[in-house]
């Protein structure tokens, strides 16, 4: 499994397997965000399973990822972390949908730290 780490919280990469969800949960990781439209997760047998929430989208510039899924995806990340765990995002090679889901992630974490100060 490739991935990368974007803040201690949040990881993005490629489509685990569901061998790569022993690696994904000794991180710490409780939430895997699936960002292909046609390729589901592979459940996670162990007990207690990963979360995982599929966000169906297109990877094509002619169809923007839906808002909607950008904000379900976002609250579920912060509820992840706000509980102490850590969030995987994936679409199929790691570098558009699940680097877009993540974005609005980092923004809501960043405005619940400002708005307390202004």
């Amino acid at each position: 499994m490739n991935f990368s780490t974007i803040t201690n919280d949040l990881f993005i990469g490629t489509t685990p397997s569901a061998v790569d969800y022993n690696q994904l949960r000794d991180l710490g990781v409780r939430l895997i965000i699936n960002m292909r439209f046609r390729r589901g997760p592979a459940p996670d047998l162990h007990i207690p399973p990963i979360n995982l929430l599929w966000l169906r989208t297109i990877d094509s510039p002619f169809f923007p990822i839906p808002t909607d899924k950008l904000i379900r995806g976002a609250r579920a990340a912060l509820d992840t972390i706000r509980n102490g765990g850590r969030v995987y995002s994936h679409c199929v090679g790691g570098v558009h949908r699940g680097v877009a889901m993540e974005r609005p992630s980092l923004l809501r974490k960043a405005m619940m730290l400002i708005l307390p100060y202004s």
